[in-house]
């Protein structure tokens, strides 16, 4: 929470090509969640799979995702599935991984929303 926002940058792309970070609240966090790193970057994602995506890193509800897009639960469940299986995520921080490796979002995008 008190980190700064280009250090956490830093730090996750460090670990992202395979490096070392050693602030020990980054290391303990990334350590814990390394299955995050194994997410398949290769993979594509539908247009719906990727607004669902960039919706779910900027912590939008599944209720606020369903009333944005005019969907029903079952048929966000199952793109949520979808975006699981084709990045190989095993988690939401496998999600945001996958989304700022590819570009989909900018951490410091995400930062500045959560700290307005």
């Amino acid at each position: 929470k008190d980190i700064d926002a280009r250090e956490l940058h830093r730090a996750i792309q460090l670990v992202l090509d395979d490096g070392e970070c050693f602030d020990q609240r980054i290391s303990k966090f990334i350590s814990y969640n390394s299955r995050a790193k194994d997410v398949n970057l290769d993979a594509s994602l539908t247009s719906k799979e990727l607004e669902i995506l960039k919706l779910i890193c900027h912590q939008w509800s599944n209720t606020e995702i369903k009333e944005k897009l005019f969907i029903s639960e079952a048929t966000l469940l199952s793109h949520k599935q979808n975006i699981k299986r084709k990045t190989e995520a095993k988690n939401i921080l496998g999600f945001m991984v996958y989304a700022i490796a590819k570009g989909y979002v900018e951490l410091s995008e995400l930062l500045k929303a959560k700290s307005d």
